[in-house]
């Protein structure tokens, strides 16, 4: 077919997308919120974030910016590799109260610190009239946009939110119908105890040190009124009878990702910089940047999967519809869309997506709102690759090149090992110890995070981002786990201690450890082949993977997690990590290895379809990599499950009505997990092939996506009715032979491919 038709194909498939869902992008409602958790709306530019409330009479907005951390860098504890041996030799003799012992006195370091939040912007709105009416608060995803409208005695009222990433400020418009119709009282409110807030001229300053360990910060509110005037008394800002205000809010600290100080940064100078840079601009000006930067990865995606029952039904209403059993797959839809909008908004330029992802209101957040290296972490950063947002990896990228350092003093003083380990979770200060707790050791961490530097490879083809970048951190990452395991008696080498993350204790070769130092090694021998490098480090890695413990299938067809065959079949817990090999590995596929798929489908069985919310968002993908849509999606459904519950001591689990995902508290791993479950029920790479429609559920009759992203630097568009495959295309980024496999098809087809050509897949059974 020639390349102009191939490409009117593709155009035409598009088009017919995206005007089935461009009006449904919003997140809606009639009233504002109430509650920070639940209602208020998120904004952000990967370093700036705010949650809008949308008041009538006073709008509050809580805003946070990604670096100010309490704590800082920590040594790892001392004797640790002195007695590693000695806790080996006694867990191999079954004293698990020594080891428990031993390891609390040489591994434990408790994290210290946890993500702060930076103030709050408090706006008195004064109305020229009494009767307010048409309210209505919303999201736009498409826009990147929060809006507010209402009418006060006819004279409509209008406020537009975002944060801008090109001009890095936040930015607030307040517009009304009524001549001199906006009168405003601005005023900043601190978080931290130790700052001090003044006014001056246009401006609100905020200017402290954090208690404990004195780090730097400033946040700067500019308000630039049109017509009326500005008046600066004490620590607010007064604005009377303007045509319009747009207000301009930046924020930074001292913080500078550089080990092992973490310090350095001209934070005052970089909100100088910023303000400077946006004063001179029009709210036009402004709001056109930040559409076309943010669009420019938004827009890469468009799903529609059929139209919902209400599309003028507030969204909370719609959830709860939803749950009661209306059907509405532009709902799911949104909820996929609404997870690549935080990522894009929590993960860009500066530190990566943390389990709040950029927002918190609590100087004592749950968990720190750290980074999980055993979970959470990760999952937040499955939907970069596959929905086509890998700029939105490279913060992670960039944290887990940071963690190098201080993960390669920790791998020498707890392990005695070269190369670098990270365990349970981390911290922008470098902490790469084991937890205090008794869940808080996992020595795979740095392995499990460098399956994101070989998959952000994997999707790009991007030799120099290999070679320069990704395989030097995976080769040091396999280094210690060439060190690391331990021969057993029937020649089997295996992780020793070892834990299943949360569930268990310490024993000898979890399978999770197993599983996921396999793919490491796997993942640097591929790398070594394809720069041609380290040909006998490549042979030594191929002479361990061949004696690594293999998974096990246990008595009752279940998928082992540990060596020893005691999985209890009426145990629920929430974690299922030795699946780890079926997603986000690809160890295990229907395709290639049944018998252990099927031992997988028996263990999600056992384990049953409940759980809180990040639990919920694994077994999507779960059941996607195993090929069952109407699963996947029998779990999304329980997932959106409209939920008020804050309490962390809860059991409820589901979907709050701002559409965060609850655990609860509030946690965004189960929104972005569940975004890249959605497009793993749609495309799937992980086996050499592009599979089509792989999991599509029967309640997804007709649909299309465009823009998702397949392994081998290919992007696919496909169009299906009555659950048949109608139309697909394949956009090839560098070229190369794909091969395709077709719902329903035993082989695959093969395509070979340039660089920059669109590709329709031909749908003849074959």
């Amino acid at each position: 077919m020639p390349r102009s038709l191939c490409l009117f194909v593709s155009a035409f498939i598009f088009a017919f997308a995206s005007s089935a869902f461009a009006d449904d992008l919003k997140l809606w409602y009639t009233d504002p919120a109430k509650t920070w958790m639940t209602e208020a709306l998120p904004i952000g530019n990967g370093r700036i974030g705010g949650m809008v409330f949308g008041g009538i009479a006073q709008e509050h907005i809580q805003f946070n910016e990604d670096t100010l951390w309490s704590g800082g860098p920590q040594t790892p504890p001392a004797g640790g590799a002195e007695h590693l041996k000695q806790i080996q030799n006694l867990l191999a003799a079954g004293d698990t109260d020594s080891v428990n012992r031993l390891m609390k006195e040489y591994f434990a370091s408790a994290a210290k610190g946890g993500y702060q939040p930076f103030g709050d912007l408090y706006i008195d709105v004064h109305p020229n009239g009494a009767f307010v009416s048409d309210y209505r608060r919303e999201l736009d995803l498409n826009s990147g946009v929060v809006r507010v409208h209402y009418s006060v005695d006819s004279a409509s009222c209008d406020r537009e939110y975002f944060c801008s990433h090109p001009d890095q400020v936040m930015v607030l418009h307040f517009t009304s119908a009524a001549p001199h119709g906006v009168t405003l009282t601005i005023r900043m409110a601190a978080a931290q105890r130790e700052a001090a807030i003044t006014a001056a001229g246009n401006r609100i300053t905020m200017d402290g040190q954090l208690r404990g360990n004195g780090l730097g910060y400033q946040a700067v509110l500019l308000a630039e009124p049109t017509g009326g005037s500005v008046m600066a008394g004490g620590d607010r800002l007064e604005i009377s009878q303007a045509d319009a205000v747009t207000i301009l809010l930046t924020a930074a600290t001292e913080y500078s990702p550089t080990y092992p100080a973490y310090r350095g940064n001209d934070y005052r100078a970089a909100n100088e910089k910023a303000l400077a840079n946006a004063e001179g601009k029009s709210y036009a000006d402004l709001l056109a940047a930040h559409e076309k930067d943010y669009q420019s990865l938004f827009g890469r995606v468009a799903l529609d999967l059929g139209p919902g029952p209400s599309p003028d039904q507030p969204t909370d209403q719609r959830l709860a519809a939803f749950h009661n059993g209306s059907p509405d797959p532009a709902l799911e839809a949104l909820f996929f869309q609404y997870g690549r909008y935080l990522l894009i908004s929590s993960s860009r330029d500066s530190l990566p997506s943390n389990r709040q992802g950029l927002w918190n209101d609590s100087t004592s957040a749950s968990w720190g709102a750290d980074f999980p290296t055993m979970m959470n972490l990760e999952m937040m950063y499955l939907p970069a690759e596959t929905t086509n947002l890998p700029e939105c990896a490279e913060p992670l990228i960039n944290m887990i090149s940071g963690l190098v350092q201080p993960g390669s003093v920790t791998a020498q003083k707890c392990f005695g090992a070269d190369g670098w380990v990270v365990n349970y979770t981390t911290t922008p200060w470098g902490f790469t110890a084991a937890g205090a707790g008794i869940y808080n050791y996992f020595p795979a961490g740095a392995a499990w995070l460098c399956q994101h530097l070989w998959e952000h490879f994997a999707f790009s083809q991007d030799q120099g981002f290999l070679r320069d970048t990704a395989y030097p951190i995976m080769k040091s990452a396999a280094e210690f786990w060439t060190e690391r395991l331990v021969a057993q008696p029937d020649g089997t080498l295996m992780s020793s201690p070892s834990e299943s993350p949360e569930h268990g204790g310490f024993v000898i070769g979890a399978m999770m450890d197993q599983e996921i130092v396999r793919d490491l090694f796997t993942n640097c021998i591929d790398a070594s082949k394809i720069l041609d490098v380290d040909a006998d480090f490549r042979d030594k890695l191929a002479d361990l993977n061949n004696h690594l413990a293999p998974l096990k299938i246990g008595k009752r067809g279940q998928l082992q997690e540990w060596q020893a065959d005691i999985d209890d079949p009426t145990d629920t817990h929430r974690h299922i990590s030795h699946l780890w090999a079926l997603y986000p590995g690809d160890q295990i596929s229907p395709l290639t290895t049944p018998a252990l798929a099927n031992a997988a489908r028996q263990t999600l069985a056992e384990r049953g379809d409940g759980g809180p919310a990040f639990a919920l968002a694994w077994k999507i993908g779960y059941w996607a990599r195993l090929r069952d849509g109407d699963h996947a999606e029998r779990i999304l459904r329980a997932l959106m499950t409209p939920t008020t519950q804050v309490s962390p001591r809860s059991p409820l689990t589901g979907t709050y009505a701002n559409m965060f995902t609850a655990r609860p508290p509030l946690q965004v791993d189960a929104n972005l997990a569940a975004t890249a479950a959605i497009a793993e029920m749609l495309v799937q790479s992980q086996n050499g092939e592009i599979d089509l429609l792989p999991a599509l559920p029967s309640a997804w009759p007709a649909g299309s996506v465009t823009g998702l992203r397949a392994r081998g630097g290919f992007v696919v568009d496909e169009s299906w009715q009555a659950g048949q495959l109608t139309q697909a295309a394949i956009h090839s980024t560098v070229g190369g032979v794909c091969h395709i496999r077709r719902p329903g098809d035993q082989k695959t087809i093969e395509v070979d491919t340039e660089a920059g050509g669109v590709y329709p897949i031909d749908l003849q059974a074959q």
